[in-house]
């Protein structure tokens, strides 16, 4: 705390020293992804997570569309974390 007021009568501010973390998280779903599921929710009108999953893990084990690989196992959670990403891309 004190080097933080002594920085501040020197300069006016305070400088944060932090940096981004050493080991981030991985990162599992790419902007790939997260546009391969706008276009399979866009038709059908913003469906229910659980039935936007099951469509998902449909195109890739009936049909093969391997573009479906990681999103097959997306949980509802995680599939609305992904919806608040589309405004982003």
């Amino acid at each position: 705390m004190t080097r933080l007021i002594g920085q501040f009568r020197e300069t006016g501010k305070i400088r944060d020293h932090r940096g981004p973390p050493a080991k981030p998280f991985a990162q599992r779903y790419t902007p790939t992804d997260v546009r391969l599921l706008a276009e399979t929710d866009a038709p059908h009108r913003t469906l229910s997570g659980p039935t936007l999953g099951k469509l998902c893990e449909r195109a890739y084990e009936t049909f093969g569309d391997i573009g479906y690989q990681r999103l097959k196992k997306l949980s509802n959670g995680h599939l609305y974390n992904l919806r608040g990403c589309l405004e982003t891309l």
